[in-house]
């Protein structure tokens, strides 16, 4: 395994895929990945916050990409090719060009002990996990987390929103054992948390950001969490 040429607890700001670049390769044990969605909106910071004037466009084009990577694809990462090719409109063909790159950095970044944990929506998870099959191998998906946004464990009129945390072992040539992954469950309406899952040593997640106080007390304590 490569040693680091970084500090822990460093952090950057701006595109990762140059400050990956700059890391030493096997130097990561645990990476989480909360990436745009495409999500076809922008977004803003709010006036009045300290990050005023920043502003971020999740719609994709290929227009904006890079296409030079295509080609980098289609002579070293033929799966990443077929993933692309999948795709039915030219916006899900550009996110995926612009994920690839930055996850075969991941990839190898990564230990062979390491794992990367991403997190997305329906939008394109899917299509992620397919991405991710091609990179780390798709017998290195280790579980998944998924939870909702309403219910609070009552009977639902519709299907309520989804979001997924997806798990994969780095591996490079070994298999590793299954892993258990906490069950998380919660609901928020109009700021007040409805539902709440106990979670390691008695610890109720509250917040909107429920899967990642599980997953932050999970990975800390090598505990498991259950329903």
């Amino acid at each position: 395994m490569g040693q680091s040429n970084w500090s822990n607890e460093t952090m950057w700001t701006g595109d990762n895929l140059p400050i990956m670049r700059g890391m030493n390769s096997e130097s990561v044990d645990l990476i989480y990945l909360d990436p745009p969605f495409n999500s076809k909106a922008n977004y803003a910071a709010p006036i009045g916050s300290k990050a005023a004037g920043a502003a971020f466009k999740d719609t994709w084009d290929l227009s904006d990409i890079d296409l030079a990577w295509l080609l980098d694809f289609e002579k070293n990462h033929p799966d990443i090719v077929k993933v692309i090719n999948a795709t039915l409109v030219d916006s899900d063909k550009a996110y995926l060009i612009y994920m690839a790159p930055r996850l075969l950095e991941m990839h190898r970044l990564l230990k062979p002990t390491g794992s990367i944990y991403l997190h997305c929506d329906p939008t394109m998870s899917h299509y992620l996990k397919l991405l991710m099959d091609a990179i780390f191998g798709r017998r290195n998906f280790r579980n998944e987390i998924v939870w909702c946004y309403a219910g609070g464990g009552g009977v639902l009129k519709q299907i309520s929103p989804i979001n997924t945390i997806s798990c994969y072992g780095s591996a490079k040539g070994k298999r590793l054992p299954s892993l258990p992954m906490p069950s998380v469950y919660h609901t928020e309406l109009k700021g007040r948390a409805v539902g709440m899952l106990p979670c390691g040593e008695g610890i109720k997640a509250q917040t909107r950001f429920t899967s990642r106080i599980h997953l932050g007390r999970y990975l800390k304590t090598g505990g498991s969490c259950t329903n």
